[in-house]
């Protein structure tokens, strides 16, 4: 037996012995690759969190609600004051109306020039930050843009935004939509392109159809007194076809009327979750208005 800088060498089992050392060598420099790749694909995870789109969930309701109106009295397309305020962390409990005003002035002057209103009311720096941040949130505005309102705008009607109230009708659970109070019969129209998933009687919703957008979003209709024509699971529907008539159905077995006030209930569903119409229903409001 030799011991040579502390490794032990036999005339016939050395082999072994070293061949232990050099797997041990191997086994540390696996370790060290694979912490290496494992560190990669956190900074790649973090890359691309920071580059995709915006959710709903990260603007507040209100300030959605805002940023439609604003579209709607200046012009200027929603989502430059929404990159504006996620860049400046201003959201709706902050609102600048100042701000907004200093905006809408340059924007004439400049002529509908936005890249340049941006420039004048900042930087060219800022200007390039906010149209960069902006196009992050393509994603909802397919939900927002080519979209009608539910109810004819010549009927009396009426809805707060009751999104997320209690409710204790089969069991308790909060409010995951939008009811529109208006007078049984009135006319529903779908707000956008679609295909029509469910039809027919749900304990909850009565009278409901289910239609999935041409942007991905799962449109709720309930407690319909009756049915538009041809309204069939699997047809293909655009926006502004009638869908049905508002009623008070729901709340029990099929048939089951009268438990309510006469209203269309509005829901609205992101990948299984529902997301608040509120502030889409008023920007959709106030374009039928106009």
């Amino acid at each position: 037996m030799n011991n040579h800088k502390g490794v032990l060498h036999f005339e016939k089992g050395g082999k072994i012995l070293v061949f232990r050392r050099r797997y041990k060598s191997r086994k540390k420099i696996l370790l060290f690759a694979l912490l290496c790749l494992f560190s990669i694909l956190i900074l790649f995870n973090s890359l691309f969190k920071m580059g995709k789109s915006h959710d709903i969930d990260n603007i507040p309701s209100l300030s959605l609600e805002l940023y439609f109106t604003l579209e709607e009295n200046i012009g200027i397309k929603w989502y430059y004051f929404a990159a504006m305020d996620i860049i400046e962390r201003n959201w709706s409990e902050n609102i600048e109306e100042k701000k907004y005003e200093k905006i809408a002035i340059l924007y004439t002057k400049n002529q509908g020039d936005i890249n340049k209103t941006l420039r004048n009311y900042k930087s060219k720096r800022y200007a390039k930050k906010v149209i960069k941040k902006s196009k992050k949130l393509s994603k909802i505005d397919q939900i927002y843009r080519n979209k009608q309102f539910p109810i004819p705008k010549d009927v009396a009607y009426h809805y707060e935004n009751g999104w997320g109230d209690d409710r204790t009708y089969g069991g308790d659970r909060k409010h995951e939509g939008i009811d529109l109070i208006a007078d049984k019969g009135t006319p529903v129209y779908s707000v956008g392109n679609g295909k029509i998933e469910n039809v027919g009687w749900n304990e909850l919703g009565g009278w409901r159809v289910g239609i999935t957008g041409e942007d991905g979003i799962y449109y709720y209709y309930a407690h319909l007194d009756r049915y538009g024509k041809n309204i069939k699971q699997g047809k293909n529907i655009s926006g502004g076809e009638i869908i049905g008539y508002v009623g008070n159905t729901g709340y029990g077995p099929e048939g089951t009327e009268g438990k309510f006030v006469d209203h269309l209930h509005f829901g609205m569903y992101q990948e299984g979750e529902a997301i608040n119409p509120y502030p889409f229903l008023k920007g959709w409001e106030i374009k039928q208005e106009n």
